[in-house]
């Protein structure tokens, strides 16, 4: 394109000022600019073609794999601790922790990241990933057409510190946007590394609903559901499908917790 511009500015315009009229400042174009414009056209129609060979339509495997799932066990998997075991640190000392790291941290690539490092893929990432690996778990056309075993994360996500690494949480759901999930996602921020646990219950945004409709006398807004982890007996419920007096909707639950009343999530004014 530089090349162009400047070809009709300098050259071309000597082509009038020595006398040439439009038919030959057209066959000048013509000449010094057919080239350069048939090369530009040709990385446009290769670019295009690219986009669309790269779309999910022809390579949903690859999309599909973007993100490995392995399917998760709480029993084995998560360790129950008390929270007074968990170390804390106050919001200053953490910044400037976290800006001294920064500021002294080589580059690493992703298989060199240290263990000190908490956050290298984002919650966003880590979801969009999911999404295309569960709608296209059975190739495109099925993500489409019967969306057999095609899942979907829910609307937001969470965090949970597990062996010193902090793992994204968010819900997962049928591609037909019901308001029950099937279960929960646990990724590690630092490796990626994912695991689906089986946990049927209500979505986020349904429990958020339904905790604010308790206390919807006070005007609270409920945050986004913490996944609240008991490994102490196996979760009950009662025949008509709700849980027992005594037990939270919290989801990601493996096991009944100790009765703190009937709130159902963390609630903001």
């Amino acid at each position: 394109m530089v090349y162009v511009v400047s070809a009709l500015i300098t050259s071309g315009m000597n082509v009038v000022s020595s006398g040439g009229g439009p038919k030959e400042y057209l066959r000048f174009i013509k000449t010094q600019c057919l080239p350069v414009g048939i090369l530009f056209l040709a990385l446009i129609a290769v670019a295009i073609v690219g986009s669309i060979l790269s779309m999910p339509l022809f390579r949903a495997a690859a999309y599909r794999d973007l993100l490995t799932v392995e399917d998760g066990n709480c029993a084995e998997d998560i360790a129950e601790i008390s929270f007074s075991e968990i170390p804390t640190l106050d919001k200053d000392s953490a910044n400037f922790l976290g800006d001294h790291h920064r500021r002294r941290a080589p580059t690493y690539t992703y298989e060199e990241v240290p263990t000190w490092v908490d956050n290298v893929y984002t919650p966003e990432l880590i979801m969009e990933q999911y999404d295309y690996h569960g709608t296209l778990i059975n190739g495109f056309i099925n993500s489409i057409l019967g969306q057999r075993d095609v899942t979907v994360t829910t609307q937001g996500s969470n965090y949970i510190a597990l062996n010193d690494d902090v793992y994204m949480y968010t819900g997962v759901t049928s591609a037909n946007a019901d308001q029950s999930n099937l279960g929960f996602l646990l990724s590690n921020q630092r490796t990626k590394e994912t695991k689906f646990y089986t946990a049927p219950g209500a979505t986020e945004k349904a429990a958020q609903a339904s905790a604010m409709g308790v206390v919807q006398d006070l005007g609270y807004i409920a945050t986004f559901p913490c996944c609240s982890i008991s490994l102490a007996s196996p979760l009950t419920s009662s025949p008509e499908g709700q849980y027992q007096p005594g037990q939270e909707l919290r989801h990601g639950q493996c096991g009944p917790i100790p009765d703190r009343g009937h709130r159902l999530h963390r609630l903001r004014v």
